[in-house]
């Protein structure tokens, strides 16, 4: 398959227009480095703008009722819905994923706009108590200016599990989207920017420590939503503490799997566990970066799981039939490295993959085997760090106690999953990993549904994302009492 997206400059939506005034920048296709399209370095005043924009809606916005807000987003689905396969290759060249998994997420987006549409619905008052001298009962409001700041892995879905939200709670919105991949943030802004009066739905581009920071710091945003690195995050509560903002933080994760000794090892759950590992090259915070294995069933388990990371097949997102394809940028693609190296220099294991791909398709992109590695050495930075990319470790466990306490073992708490024919121990299990999250038999968030809700815990994160308690983060809680 060949793409057929129009190289030009991707403006920005500023108050209801597209700006493509400013100093723009390339953006590459991670697959062989050419120049996808381009975009613009925004200027503190268009920053400044922009917040100015958002603040002065917020009002009429606000006024509007959840039903008429909920009608805005319906709308915006069925444009992006119009133009999902333009959308799904601009997405892959930018951000490398295989075009199956482009088209999986672009049909997100238009779900999370939909679902959320139709919580309206769950928006409403309800009453405290009534004593002798008041009725008290609670209400809603919107927090204000929402900052949604999001990462480069994957964006449109990370950006689709906040703004739509935010905007039905009434707040308005500016989303700064990553460098490395805002284009298909900017093309939906295009198609969309009519459905939204002028500076509800704003989207800025530049630097995160341009862009970023001041909308971070800025006064008058009065939330900030992001997703990124922990230690992004942390500098982020840092900048926000001076105005006491608002916060949700979906951060770093390291996530463990566990399989006991009846763990299912057949061909549904070897899908199973192969996704959850490899899927986006690894680049999901809520991959599976760690594999413990009982030790009675470690030679079956490698044998297993082995010959189904064989299969995978890598290439250029574009091209059919590919499984998995390359990591965004450069640096990423040097740190998996520099994890697989110490680890090979530290004595572990490299079962399979281990280097780059060889090969024409391979020569220009930031292309990384499916590696696994066997070790019993937790204090490699392969195990305690996260990787994010496509390399996974297995580390052998000897009873359940022990898989706990390694699965533990780490500063970060995001997601989590047990492995286990024996259902109830394995949800017993599952209570007892410190994760927002935790499976039993997989490990993705395409099994939660539109109104479970995931988030972290310890270093992974502050807040909830999706379902109603995602959306009652874009509100506060308000209460009302009339004195008889």
């Amino acid at each position: 398959m060949k793409g057929t997206v129009e190289m030009k400059v991707y403006p920005m939506l500023l108050d209801g227009e597209l700006v493509d005034k400013g100093k723009a920048f390339s953006v590459y296709d991670p697959s062989n480095g050419n120049v996808v399209g381009e975009a613009i370095e925004a200027e503190k005043s268009q920053v400044e703008e922009a917040v100015e924009a958002a603040k002065k809606a917020l009002y009429s916005w606000s006024d509007l009722s959840i039903q008429e807000r909920a009608k805005a987003l319906l709308s915006a689905s069925d444009i992006i819905e119009a133009n999902k396969e333009e959308l799904s290759k601009l997405y892959t060249l930018e951000q490398g994923k295989p075009i199956s998994d482009a088209r999986i997420e672009v049909s997100r987006v238009i779900d999370y706009f939909r679902s959320y549409a139709e919580m309206a619905p769950l928006i409403r008052e309800e009453l405290a108590n009534v004593t002798e001298t008041a009725i008290s009962y609670f209400s809603w409001m919107p927090v204000g200016v929402v900052g949604i700041i999001i990462p480069w892995n994957s964006p449109l879905v990370l950006g689709a599990i906040k703004a739509p939200p935010a905007l039905l709670a009434g707040n308005t919105i500016i989303l700064k989207p990553p460098s490395y991949v805002p284009l298909s943030w900017l093309k939906i802004a295009e198609l969309i920017k009519d459905i939204f009066p002028p500076g509800v739905f704003n989207i800025i581009t530049g630097s995160g420590s341009n862009v970023g920071e001041t909308i971070v710091a800025h006064p008058d945003v009065a939330m900030i939503s992001f997703t990124g690195d922990s230690e992004t995050g942390k500098r982020i509560m840092e900048a926000a503490s001076p105005t006491l903002k608002k916060l949700t933080l979906e951060l770093g994760g390291n996530d463990p799997a566990i399989f006991l000794h009846d763990a299912p090892l057949d061909d549904e759950h070897l899908n199973r566990i192969i996704n959850a590992c490899f899927r986006n090259a690894g680049q999901l915070c809520m991959a599976v970066k760690r594999i413990y294995v009982e030790h009675s069933i470690m030679d079956e388990f490698l044998k297993w799981f082995v010959e189904g990371v064989k299969k995978i097949k890598v290439g250029p997102g574009l091209k059919d039939s590919v499984d998995m394809g390359p990591l965004n940028n450069k640096p990423q693609l040097e740190f998996v490295e520099e994890l697989v190296e110490e680890a090979r220099g530290s004595g572990a294991k490299i079962l399979i993959g281990g280097s780059r791909p060889e090969g024409e398709d391979f020569k220009k992109g930031f292309f990384y085997l499916p590696t696994v590695i066997y070790t019993e050495n937790e204090s490699l930075k392969i195990v305690y760090e996260e990787q994010f990319g496509p390399v996974v470790p297995v580390i052998p466990f000897d009873n359940e106690e022990d898989a706990i306490k390694k699965a533990n073992n780490t500063r970060y708490g995001l997601g989590g999953s047990v492995w286990s024919k024996n259902i109830g121990k394995a949800l017993s299990l599952a209570k007892k990993i410190e994760s927002g999250v935790t499976w039993v038999n997989g490990h993705s968030v395409r099994y939660l549904g539109p109104m479970a809700c995931y988030g972290g815990v310890k270093d992974s994160g502050l807040g909830r994302e999706k379902g109603i308690y995602g959306l009652q983060e874009y509100l506060e809680r308000k209460t009302i009492s009339l004195i008889l």
